[in-house]
């Protein structure tokens, strides 16, 4: 608590005090050379820690964009829009806006780095606070590297004097790199090892963002056909091993990291950003899964990657129970499905559309399944009914994820699912076009709306141990204890049987992409289960260069279009109407018009290159026009 309130003060302060007078060039959000406030701002260590503050708050997303970025994949859908995703659709346009194309954050951490050797500080504590905003620089840079390639360096706080960078052109993506790479390691080397306390930028977080960093580009390098791609995998690989050798447990319950009121403490939790009612909240819950305005779900494609509880795929498990029913669907599956898509249920709501009220249905009961007619409840249907009830019963808390689901007032939403909008549901929450609704982010502590406060991890074990994986597979080094010391102790607790290394061959998965090896297809889908929803996918997507996936049209669960009175498509069928009767995969949005290359990097606005001819626009987007 005390630290969210000292977070706001700061940002609030530091508006006040760096506000600039003007900008020649907005690109880089130009520090007027007029403003003499640092030299008495930076003087003591008390003065960098609250300084630092407003980094953290400004560096770091808030949870509404960290839980549902994914929607820039093929693999999470926005049902709500008939215009399907940007990439697949081909409707990325050259902004004339800032984009991601904005360099305050830079500014911001050179201020700081440029006054640290004036100030009053031993040298040690001189050394630390670099190292601090050596980090943040390097955060924010990755960003930028990632989305533009090349960008312009800026090593100090640039005023109205720097023209050659004002007005300069970009530096090279090797420079970039490099000097990202240069400031982490120098960071690691000389930040206090425990930072500034509980959950504030430390030598494991540096470590963490090398990991990070490193896997990115090693195979951006690899597969955009760059030189040096094993520089950046053997620091990912070196990074990544000290890590795990400081975090030895995993937090047991997957579904706890992104629900839970506070992570502090949590199993293999290195940051986090910390949210508390009354101070500080977000509305995640609201914008995905509990209201009627959440509008996220997942591709059928997405929900194929999960496995089945005995370690194989959908394709090879003879666990798997097909796809023709959702209870079918969901069984003996990797519990991260049950934590991350709605799973299926039905029960008797006897009480208001405001009641909480509910009970399991039995043989007494009767029930409509869509359009059909009333019909008595069986036997099988009242354990079938109940079935992924009484899972999340044994696999997860009461407060976070219970069915049957409840809405944003904490009134049951719905007595079953899935649901579809187009009947007659209309946009009630949980009611999707696929059928595979979006929960990740779901747990039953009120109030909701606007104001949830769960925590949300930054860096997590977790994903530095499938870094260390994958990075150690490009390097030819991936072997059963590599498995073991990583994807298996993932595994272990999410009721998922262990990696056989020596099993995978090309007869593992029937349904891989065929241009991946098949162990590498194993390591890329355990990366996609578990960090699902977190805004790796995109970035994942683009740096395997595998653009490729946008190519295929989002589907849903299979049904028989008459349980839903005829108001769904069916794929293969061109509309509505001619799948009258039918029964499928449905389907909703039309077939994409496809990745194209030059997606795998983002247009600069074009504003920008206006002011800046030297600017050179990234290939295949349009640059401004001579009038």
């Amino acid at each position: 608590m005390k630290n969210i309130k000292n977070i706001m003060l700061a940002v609030f302060a530091i508006g006040l005090l760096f506000t600039t007078n003007s900008c020649i060039n907005d690109f880089l959000d130009i520090q007027s050379k007029n403003l003499q406030t640092e030299k008495t701002l930076f003087k003591t260590y008390d003065n960098f820690l609250t300084y630092s503050w407003g980094l953290y708050a400004s560096s770091f997303e808030s949870m509404n964009e960290f839980c549902r970025r994914d929607d820039y994949t093929p693999w999470l859908n926005n049902n709500m829009s008939t215009n399907g995703n940007v990439w697949a659709y081909q409707r990325v346009t050259e902004s004339t806006g800032n984009n991601q194309w904005h360099f305050d954050h830079i500014r911001r951490c050179n201020i700081m780095l440029d006054n640290v050797e004036q100030s009053q500080m031993s040298q040690s504590d001189k050394e630390h606070w670099q190292s601090v905003g050596l980090f943040f620089r390097a955060f924010n840079y990755f960003r930028l590297l990632s989305f533009y390639g090349a960008v312009p360096w800026a090593e100090h706080t640039v005023t109205e004097e720097d023209e050659d960078i004002v007005y300069g052109p970009r530096d090279s993506r090797d420079v970039i790199a490099a000097n990202i790479l240069r400031d982490l390691q120098y960071a690691e080397s000389h930040i206090k090892p425990d930072g500034d306390g509980l959950n504030t930028i430390n030598v494991h977080v540096v470590r963490a963002l090398i990991s990070r960093f490193g896997l990115f580009e090693g195979t951006w390098r690899k597969y955009h056909g760059l030189d040096d791609a094993n520089i950046y995998l053997n620091a990912c690989i070196d990074a990544s091993e000290k890590l795990m050798q400081s975090f030895t447990e995993l937090h047991d319950n997957y579904d706890e990291l992104f629900n839970t009121q506070d992570l502090t403490g949590m199993k293999g939790v290195i940051l986090f950003r910390q949210y508390a009612q009354n101070v500080l909240t977000h509305d995640a819950q609201r914008n995905l899964s509990r209201a009627s305005g959440g509008s996220y779900e997942l591709s059928k494609e997405m929900v194929e990657r999960y496995l089945c509880s005995d370690g194989k795929p959908i394709s090879t498990s003879p666990l798997y129970n097909g796809d023709k029913t959702p209870f079918d669907e969901f069984r003996n599956r990797d519990y991260r499905l049950l934590f991350t898509v709605l799973p299926p249920s039905r029960v008797y709501k006897p009480g208001t559309a405001t009641s909480l009220e509910w009970r399991f249905l039995t043989t007494q009961d009767e029930i409509k399944i869509g359009a059909n007619p009333s019909r008595p409840v069986t036997k099988e249907d009242s354990v079938i009914f109940r079935e992924y009830i009484d899972i999340l019963t044994k696999i997860s808390k009461p407060e976070q994820k219970s069915l049957p689901m409840t809405a944003w007032n904490n009134t049951l939403a719905t007595s079953y699912t899935p649901r579809f909008r187009s009947f007659p549901e209309g946009i009630a929450p949980s009611s999707g076009r696929h059928g595979y609704w979006y929960w990740k982010y779901y747990d039953t502590n009120p109030p909701m709306q606007s104001s949830n406060s769960q925590d949300m991890p930054i860096f997590r074990i977790e994903e530095t141990m499938l870094n260390y994986a994958e990075a150690k597979f490009e390097l030819g080094q991936f072997t059963q204890d590599v498995a073991d010391r990583t994807i298996n102790k993932i595994r272990d607790r999410v009721n998922v049987a262990n990696m056989n290394v020596s099993e995978i061959d090309e007869t593992f998965d029937l349904n891989r992409d065929q241009t991946v090896p098949p162990i590498l297809w194993e390591i890329r889908r355990e990366r996609m289960v578990e960090l699902f929803g977190e805004n790796f996918l995109f970035n994942d997507v683009r740096r395997w260069k595998k653009g490729e996936y946008y190519n295929t049209r989002p589907k849903g669960m299979w049904v028989k279009n008459a349980d839903y009175n005829n108001t769904l498509k069916i794929e293969g069928f061109a509309t509505v109407e001619e799948s009258r009767d039918k029964e499928g995969y449905v389907v909703y949005l039309d077939e994409p018009k496809g990745w194209l290359d030059h997606y795998y990097l983002f247009p600069i606005p074009l504003n920008d290159l206006v002011k800046n001819p030297q600017l050179d626009q990234n290939p295949g987007y349009a640059t401004p026009s001579a009038e």
